[in-house]
């Protein structure tokens, strides 16, 4: 073979590696496309979660908006409407409005209501029954038993004689307010919280 022919051969040859080469490299590529591709794919997964977390944003929030809403608001007015309807019940079933010495043994707020607190009879239509100190402005008609007499000890208002009423663990004579001779002994007449009435103390 020449000399010429040879080196067409070579060139030949050098062309057909080249062209091998390239073709390789262009094989390879479309693999790394779609290498990229499958990332590419798992942020769009991972995108999607991301829309998924903001849903679930909003479902908490509606969550708790009914939580304050429904049961905070809810629980909170019937909270108050019951309160007030004890203060309510209170104030009408005949417990004292106005504050009476809490060392003052009161009667029953069910009994029949009198104004002539410290006597006998009168509003209480009954002889053996006294008005009782009970309020400010009135008092409860009660009777007495074993009926106390001053001085003694008691628990309770109706543990007193008519003429008294249990004071701080003692029976005390009724006295009325401002009348300076109305305790005898040197007693005072204490002001427990009745408009006119008060009990004798030493």
């Amino acid at each position: 073979m020449s000399l010429v022919s040879w080196r067409w051969a070579l060139l030949l040859g050098s062309c057909l590696v080249v062209y091998a080469c390239a073709q390789a490299n262009e094989e390879e590529a479309p693999g790394e496309d779609a290498g990229a591709a499958g990332e590419a794919g798992e942020a769009g997964a991972a995108g999607e979660a991301g829309q998924g977390g903001d849903a679930g944003k909003a479902g908490s929030g509606g969550a708790g908006k009914a939580g304050s809403g429904g049961a905070g608001q809810g629980g909170a007015g019937k909270a108050g409407s019951a309160g007030s309807g004890g203060f309510d019940f209170a104030g009408s079933g005949g417990a004292p409005s106005k504050l009476i010495d809490s060392a003052l043994s009161l009667p029953p707020p069910t009994a029949t209501s009198c104004q002539n607190e410290g006597q006998t009879g009168g509003d209480c239509n009954n002889s053996g029954l006294v008005c009782r100190i009970f309020s400010a402005e009135e008092g409860r008609c009660e009777g007495c038993n074993p009926c106390g007499k001053p001085g003694e000890s008691c628990n309770a208002s109706v543990k007193c004689g008519l003429g008294s009423q249990c004071y701080a663990g003692v029976c005390r004579e009724y006295c009325a307010l401002g009348d300076t001779s109305a305790c005898k002994n040197g007693g005072k007449c204490k002001d427990v919280g009745n408009e006119s009435t008060g009990v004798c103390v030493f």
